[in-house]
């Protein structure tokens, strides 16, 4: 099985979070696997205060927002496919098992994502629904959705993958990175 990269960028963290977050990740069923937690400019120090483990390195980015901390992961990253996760997701248990299997299904799919269902503190107010998509929570349900047709820029079906959760492989990455490093050039 081939090394599953996962990039935890996080900015003052909630740490009750954080290692629900990573404990959810020691709790995949495949354990071929790194995760980077992405300190993005904190002004906490959290790094003692978060679970340990071997396969879990904390990288520090002082250059302040998710796409740098993302581009710093992705330039750590060892793996063929790397998974971007929020640092207040929790992965179903064969999350990475499940997207390493649809990437060996499908050799031609660049990124793929899942479900994202919430997880609330207090019950929202019924009206919030209708925005629940703006915050990336979707159920699609369990059925496979695939477009393997070239789209437009900015056209995205429904089921396009969103950052939180979304697999990619590494490979697919290049051209993005090529351009976000360009834009600083500019």
């Amino acid at each position: 099985m081939r090394l599953v990269s996962i990039i935890i960028p996080t900015y003052n963290p909630n740490i009750t979070r954080l290692n629900r977050t990573i404990q959810s990740i020691f709790n995949q069923s495949i354990t071929n696997w790194e995760c980077f937690v992405i300190n993005n400019n904190s002004s906490q120090l959290f790094e003692t205060k978060i679970i340990k483990h071997p396969q879990i390195k904390v990288i520090q980015q002082p250059k302040q927002g998710l796409t740098y901390a993302r581009l710093k992961g992705f330039e750590e990253s060892k793996g063929d496919m790397i998974v971007m996760v929020d640092d207040d997701n929790v992965l179903d248990k064969d999350y990475l098992k499940n997207c390493t299997e649809i990437f060996e299904k499908h050799p031609n799919l660049g990124a793929i994502g899942g479900n994202i269902e919430p997880e609330f503190e207090t019950e929202p107010p019924q009206w919030t629904k209708e925005f629940w998509g703006k915050l990336a929570i979707r159920n699609l349900g369990y059925i496979s959705m695939i477009s393997e047709r070239e789209r437009k820029l900015n056209e995205y079906p429904l089921f396009a993958p969103v950052g939180a959760g979304m697999a990619i492989r590494k490979n697919a990455l290049n051209k993005y990175i090529a351009e976000i490093n360009h834009q600083q050039t500019i």
